[in-house]
């Protein structure tokens, strides 16, 4: 079964410029995290004390040497794969304006059906996060995943101001600290 590329090619290039890799998807996940973040349980402010480990999607406190993974609290924490292929499946969710079915995603991704599902739901709790962030009301569960990104599709006009609206919806950085704690 092919699959007929719904993104423009204009947008597939951009995104390859903008996210050329799973390190360029961290950097700008965490950017975001981190500035909301305040302090460490440590009482030292994050911005100024926590450092990257090399080789890792993981910060550490210089003082009290807590180890941070932000991802975890975000859709993007348990992708064991390529994280720029989350970043692209939403950009394909966005430019359709619906949910691909499994199959097609795990034929264009080369994964598992049940990887493929996964992926996509992940997408779309990113999608429903970057919803709730944009107007503060509650897009509950029982609202279907076609109609969450047809909501999201039409409140971001351009495929920028819908990837950054996705990233600015990730948690902060202290919530992923606070979770540590547990």
């Amino acid at each position: 079964m092919k699959h007929t590329e719904k993104m423009p090619p204009q947008v597939r290039d951009k995104l390859k410029i903008l996210f050329p890799n799973s390190e360029a998807v961290f950097i700008k996940a965490t950017q975001n995290m981190i500035l909301k973040a305040d302090r460490c349980t440590c009482d030292v402010p994050v911005i100024v004390y926590y450092a990257r480990i090399p080789n890792t999607y993981r910060y550490k406190c210089k003082r009290c040497r807590k180890v941070v993974s932000p991802l975890v609290i975000t859709p993007l924490g348990r992708e064991r794969r390529d994280l720029t292929e989350t970043v692209e499946l939403a950009c394909r969710f966005y430019f359709a304006k619906k949910e691909l079915p499994p199959v097609i995603i795990s034929e264009l991704y080369q994964c598992k059906y049940e990887t493929a599902k996964r992926k996509s739901g992940r997408v779309i709790q990113w999608m429903r996060l970057a919803l709730v962030n944009y107007d503060n009301t509650q897009i509950t569960e029982h609202i279907n995943n076609t109609k969450v990104i047809r909501i999201f599709s039409s409140r971001y006009s351009d495929f920028t101001s819908a990837m950054d609206a996705l990233f600015h919806a990730l948690p902060s950085l202290g919530e992923a600290i606070n979770k540590s704690n547990k």
